[in-house]
């Protein structure tokens, strides 16, 4: 006997972070579908359960939200931009209202009175100057791309209008001669970054073979359009070509950042500016501030707020990060102590600090909350990348004596779920 599947209507209302509209059954149930968007009323087929939440996929399409429009990208099936088919509009809104979400659930704060709301720069389409891909041997040839939603099914890349239209092009031929390369090179991502200051593509090839396996094949990668390449095998690298590029950003007629592919840098340089204002103007570097920035990087931060007069120690678990921010910061004539160690560690520096800056990977700074209250630290500028790990960071600092400041959110990545946030706690 067979069953038919259950269906319900909905109207949806929301978008999960895993980039699913969220609606409501008659009955009370939550519903999560791919592919629809506030404002969308479907019918839906429910396929499974997710807690005491229902998954489904729309079956019926009844009436399509005011706020879809056609989107540059017609990739439908790619992880990546999951709010590419809404006005940009809306997708700030569902952004901030992620972040305050974030902060009553998981900080236990309502955070709508010191929110300052979301801010972008730039245009919403052909906004990053770096992308990674990852990389599989179909048998006969090598293909790159993104993963498909919900799967480690690999999309093969031939447009991605999220990035600079320079870097899109450059990535897309550098696939194009990549993918005649042995089987035998075991290429597992291939990460690219454009610098217009220097108007040069550079890669990092991250590879399972012996490194020595590459030496025929790099001098013909700079063939490819690459100014330098860095491939980094199971048993070391080797570099050809000019690897190392200048940051694009709004001080670059005061001092250079320098950077190498492979190296973490804000996705958006318009929108890393506004970030660089923000940490500023919160952390006060003008009054002669002794600031400890931890997860430095190349010195986005450390910089900017050493030239107005901080004392900034800046700590970095990356050791080739660590050094450039150390190059950038002599070469503009700078006092910045540049120190690179483990997490436990870095708690150390807590010892000296009356400002702490951090900008954390996704997984958030759990050791450094749980020890900045036993400091003398009395202002913390969080930035991150992930609201719900910053509204749980936050929580801590909030359950130690600080006070949430101001909060605002930036749209470093239009177009996808992310958000970038900034938050203040003092005490």
């Amino acid at each position: 006997m067979n069953i038919s599947p259950e269906s319900v209507e909905l109207l949806i209302h929301d978008i999960s972070v895993q980039g699913e509209g969220i609606g409501r059954s008659s009955d009370g149930r939550v519903v999560f579908v791919p592919e629809c968007y506030p404002g969308d009323r479907v019918r839906v087929q429910i396929t499974g359960s997710r807690g005491r939440a229902a998954v489904g996929v729309c079956s019926e399409m009844l009436e399509l939200s005011k706020d879809r429009v056609e989107s540059v990208c017609t990739v439908t099936v790619c992880d990546g931009c999951g709010l590419r088919g809404i006005q940009h509009d809306l997708q700030l809104q569902l952004k901030a209202k992620r972040v305050l979400d974030a902060f009553k659930r998981l900080g236990g704060v309502d955070a709508s009175s010191v929110f300052g709301g979301i801010h972008c720069a730039g245009e919403p389409w052909y906004y990053r100057h770096r992308v990674r891909l990852h990389s599989e041997w179909s048998g006969k040839q090598y293909n790159f791309g993104y993963r498909a939603r919900g799967s480690h099914q690999l999309v093969s890349l031939s447009r991605c209008p999220v990035l600079w239209p320079e870097l899109e092009k450059g990535t897309v031929g550098l696939c194009d001669g990549l993918k005649d390369l042995p089987a035998s090179l075991r290429i597992t991502t291939v990460a690219l970054a454009y610098s217009r200051r220097d108007g040069r593509l550079v890669a990092q090839i991250q590879s399972e073979a012996a490194v020595t396996l590459w030496d025929p094949h790099l001098d013909n990668l700079l063939n490819m359009g690459l100014a330098g390449v860095d491939v980094v095998g199971r048993d070391g690298r080797r570099m050809r070509g000019k690897v190392r590029l200048r940051y694009d950003h709004a001080y670059a007629d005061a001092f250079d950042l320098c950077f190498e592919p492979g190296m973490f840098t804000q996705a958006c340089p318009a929108v890393s500016d506004l970030l660089v204002s923000a940490v500023q103007s919160h952390a006060r570097p003008e009054t002669g501030a002794c600031i400890v920035e931890y997860h430095a990087g190349i010195g986005t931060f450390s910089l900017p707020m050493a030239r107005l007069g901080a004392h900034v120690t800046a700590i970095e678990i990356n050791k080739a990060a660590s050094v450039l921010l150390a190059s950038n910061a002599r070469n503009a004539g700078l006092d910045i102590s540049a120190v690179c160690v483990s997490d436990h560690q870095a708690l150390s520096y807590l010892e000296n600090a009356s400002v702490v800056v951090m900008d954390p990977p996704r997984s958030g700074a759990a050791l450094l909350v749980q020890a900045i209250p036993t400091s003398k630290v009395h202002r913390v500028v969080m930035v991150s990348c992930d609201p719900a790990t910053l509204a749980r960071d936050g929580r801590q600092l909030i359950s130690s004596g600080f006070q949430l400041a101001s909060l605002d959110a930036y749209d470093m990545f239009a177009q996808t779920l992310h958000v970038e946030s900034v938050a203040v706690f003092e005490r």
